[in-house]
């Protein structure tokens, strides 16, 4: 299914603009050079567009400034400190493509307040691939925070030899608490990018070294292609099996994301990205997870020509939406030849709190019940001595055991980790926790020390007035409720469309399982436990990155175009959604990824073309369409390619686009296997309301597809 978005934008004329959204439609953030401060000196990243250009006389001729890095694979060029004077002198050198300071982007991980449309909506898989094995033979290339190798996730592959795939040339060097031992036929190459963001500036806790000192690439890298058959049990329940959707595919680990002393500090610098990326491209893997975004709305355009040199290359780029929605506008990592990602919300894990005849859902992880209980405020339970706010809130040692003994608490949220509220109940003696969030946030499921429900707001606080108002109250937790919200939805936080660029891309591409989701975290920065729920568009993105390595792997002759063509086209439909600017095609399907039947191709030299201001962005054979400027007549035409083995007939359907009529030239197609045929998309806007999006999709159905 293509989805097709119009959308219709006022100008002082009164113009309808329509954007048309064949296959996705999302967010998007502006590409935009940082600007530059009058500081004596900061890193940049400097491109080339002349290969022979020789790298050493021109930094002399600047005053041989400190190199961070030499790039020559998916970019030609360098990272070095420059001043402001340096800089100047290097724009106007005729071989010098772009100078760029270098900014800090962010791993994309949710933890910001979610509006309340899906705040009571948790989701989360413990399987998170398809068809079981997948990838095999596949590199993907995780840039990130690095990985916990000890984890069983990243586990040798029984049965395979312990080689670097054919045309692999990665490393595995020994650092801080890292062995080259640490690889193995699962993890085939371990390398850290630290110039940039400067090894004086990390944490106590970080690693000067693959090692993963957040847990967020080991929660990437297991998601995408942990092993299959991983069993979990956290907190003394069993969670079943676990799998990264391409188990068979080896990774490649790219640490480029740093812990600093300040949470705030923490990022990526695109001075280290893009050296990962660079050397990600020159070791020869397959796929790249970047599930990183700038929280600042920016893209490095730095970034932008690696993704393309390394699409040019044969790599897939799955990259991140970013957590910003729902605000419109908000994608980043919009260029099109990147498989942008956004995270929707998949399957429950929720419970209830059982109080005076009403049921009270939220997130819950634990299949424990709680059988009829007192329940307490913990503001009403505080220990000699303790704070009443210290009690509020369930800091450790703030709950008097005497009144908690127990009892269900009643703890709000905030100031301290979710966790460390349920150790503090369940140290007073407690038998249940009811998390009450504070403010619109989004509930969510925690492994915690006692049974516990977190719920929402206006919940919480009509939870909080019973307590009060009743003498004696009782409570119990039923861990099998769960309310009637339809699924898979568009995760609130996912960043949305449209897109810059005069609104003629679709952003995101697709979208995956990115809310609760179980995978292997870093036990240090997570309590000692090997795995854990994460939510965030990084999540999602892995599951692509992971779905990308399988296609890759069946469909060996494919470009990466393709595989994004196959992603997008048999995506499903989510709930509430069908709106590309938020989901795009909509949500990927593992099984019936790897025969779409139909194929969309787009060669690199269009995009170096779309780049160069040559080519229009409708005109790009995308499985997605966009029309920024519909003033009444827009034209586009798209290339599909039979890539299934036989001859098959194709009809073409229009869904949605209230407005605006679309027609279909010719509105059916007949390919041989191979054969590849043109059809035209004709739009003409009717009655469609100025100022707002007409969205919808364009499907073609054959006999088996």
């Amino acid at each position: 299914m293509i989805a097709v978005t119009v959308v219709h934008h006022a100008s002082t004329a009164a113009v309808l603009a329509t954007t048309v959204v064949l296959g996705t439609a999302g967010p998007a953030t502006a590409t935009t050079s940082p600007g530059r401060e009058a500081s004596p000196a900061a890193v940049y990243v400097v491109a080339l567009n002349d290969q022979r250009l020789a790298v050493d006389p021109l930094l002399r001729q600047i005053g041989s400034p400190r190199v961070l890095y030499r790039f020559g694979s998916a970019l030609q060029g360098f990272a070095a400190v420059l001043t402001p004077s340096q800089v100047t002198r290097l724009e106007s050198e005729p071989g010098v493509a772009l100078v760029e300071r270098s900014i800090k982007q962010h791993t994309d991980s949710a933890s910001k307040p979610v509006p309340a449309d899906l705040r009571e909506a948790m989701a989360a898989s413990t399987r998170t691939g398809g068809p079981r094995g997948g990838g095999r033979g596949i590199v993907v290339g995780v840039v990130d925070s690095g990985i916990w190798p000890e984890n069983p996730s990243f586990a040798a592959l029984p049965d395979v030899d312990p080689r670097s795939p054919a045309g692999f040339s990665g490393a595995c060097a020994p650092a801080e608490q890292w062995d080259p031992a640490d690889c193995n036929s699962k993890i085939v190459s371990a390398r850290y990018f630290v110039n940039g963001f400067g090894a004086d500036n990390l944490a106590a806790s970080e690693y000067l070294s693959p090692r993963d000192g957040s847990g967020h690439g080991s929660r990437t890298a297991a998601v995408a292609a942990g092993d299959d058959e991983v069993r979990v049990r956290v907190e003394g329940q069993d969670f079943g099996e676990t799998s990264g959707v391409a188990p068979d595919a080896r990774i490649a680990v790219y640490k480029a994301c740093w812990s600093a002393p300040q949470p705030d500090d923490d990022g990526c610098t695109t001075a280290d990205t893009v050296a990962a990326v660079d050397r990600a491209v020159a070791d020869g893997v397959d796929v790249i997870s970047y599930a990183i975004s700038g929280r600042s709305g920016r893209d490095s355009r730095a970034l932008e020509l690696a993704f393309l040199n390394a699409t040019s290359a044969g790599v897939l780029v799955a990259a991140s939406a970013g957590d910003r929605g729902p605000a419109p506008g908000t994608v980043a990592n919009a260029t099109p030849w990147l498989t942008t990602v956004g995270a929707s919300v998949d399957r429950k894990f929720q419970g209830a709190l059982v109080l005076g005849g009403r049921r009270y859902v939220g997130a819950m992880v634990s299949d424990q019940h709680v059988r009829r209980a007192g329940i307490v405020l913990s503001e009403d339970a505080a220990a000699p001595g303790a704070r009443a706010e210290s009690a509020r809130l369930c800091r450790p040692g703030a709950l008097d055991a005497a009144v908690v003994q127990g009892k269900v608490v009643v703890c709000d949220r905030g100031r301290i980790a979710r966790v460390e509220k349920s150790a503090a109940v369940a140290r007073a003696g407690g038998v249940g926790m009811v998390l009450a969030n504070v403010r619109a946030a989004h509930v969510a499921p925690d492994f915690h020390a006692v049974p516990t429900v977190n719920l929402a707001l206006a919940a919480a606080d009509e939870v909080k007035r019973y307590v009060r108002r009743v003498a004696h109250p009782t409570a119990s937790l039923d861990p099998t409720a769960s309310d009637d919200v339809a699924l898979p939805r568009v995760a609130a936080f996912s960043s949305r469309g449209p897109a810059p660029r005069g609104g003629h891309l679709v952003k995101p591409d697709v979208t995956a399982p990115g809310v609760a989701v179980l995978s292997a975290v870093a036990p240090p920065l997570d309590t000692g436990r090997r795995w854990d729920m994460s939510s965030g568009t990084s999540t999602a993105t892995a599951h692509v990155a992971g779905l990308a390595a399988v296609v890759m792997a069946e469909r060996p002759g494919w470009t990466p175009a393709m595989v994004k063509s196959a992603m997008s086209t048999t995506a499903g439909e989510l709930e509430g959604a069908g709106r590309p600017l938020s989901a795009g095609a909509g949500q990927v399907d593992p099984d019936a990824a790897i025969d779409p039947g139909l194929a969309l191709d787009a060669p690199t030299a269009r995009f170096r073309a779309w780049l160069a201001g040559r080519v229009p962005t409708r005109n790009l054979n995308l499985p997605s369409i966009a029309v920024g400027e519909l003033t009444g007549r827009s034209r586009v035409v798209r290339r599909v390619t039979n890539v299934s083995g036989r001859t098959e007939t194709y009809t073409a359907h229009v869904h949605g686009l209230a407005g605006v009529d679309m027609r279909v030239r010719p509105s059916w197609l007949r390919l041989r296997p191979g054969e590849t045929r043109r059809f035209a998309v004709v739009f003409n806007r009717r009655t469609a309301t100025l100022g707002k999006p007409a969205q919808g999709y364009l499907s073609w159905s054959g006999s088996s597809h």
